[in-house]
């Protein structure tokens, strides 16, 4: 290769290098030659000048890739993609708040959720057999419950708004619910 020929290719190199940094806040524009020289390097012998693509637009996809691969190794910490660079820059680690609250629910929590709806279906149990509790809950298609019953849909969808209305009329249950309205 003649010193014309490096030239062009480094500022090749250059080019993609700097367009990478520009887009991404983290990227070593050092760094991003060096993977593109390495690539430049490692596909020049597989360069067939007979397949009609010139030698700057081969060298160019090399380079490209090795530089994306190089910065999603940069950028793993932040969980960036490396198909996306551009906005890999908003994807920032957030800073950690001392008075961030944790999402995760007390464990005192839980288990009143976990009371409050064993109390619901036990009044439910109380209230209607338990073929239609799981009627109700969605836990038994209305199909399933009429052929365990060996009766017809429509009686089983009769059955169903039944309990629906003996349900909703039922003043202890409603208690329970009012008190959790997202349930």
């Amino acid at each position: 290769m003649t010193p014309a020929e490096v030239r062009h290719i480094d500022a090749l190199v250059s080019k993609a290098a700097w367009r990478y940094a520009k887009r991404c806040w983290w990227a070593d524009v050092a760094e991003l030659k060096q993977a593109g020289w390495t690539a430049v390097m490692d596909c020049l012998p597989r360069f067939d000048p007979d397949c009609g693509l010139p030698l700057e637009a081969f060298l160019w996809g090399a380079a490209e890739k090795a530089m994306k691969r190089q910065l999603w190794h940069d950028s793993s910490p932040t969980s960036g993609g490396w198909h996306r660079p551009e906005r890999d820059r908003v994807q920032q680690r957030a800073p950690l708040s001392v008075h961030a609250e944790d999402s995760a629910p007390r464990p005192d929590d839980a288990l009143a959720e976990k009371q409050w709806r064993r109390s619901v279906r036990a009044r439910l149990h109380e209230l209607v057999d338990p073929l239609t509790v799981a009627l109700l809950l969605g836990e038994v298609d209305t199909a399933e419950a009429a052929a365990v019953q060996g009766v017809q849909v429509a009686s089983v969808y009769r059955q169903s708004h039944h309990a629906r209305c003996t349900v909703s009329h039922d003043r202890k249950l409603y208690e329970l619910l009012r008190e959790r309205k997202e349930w």
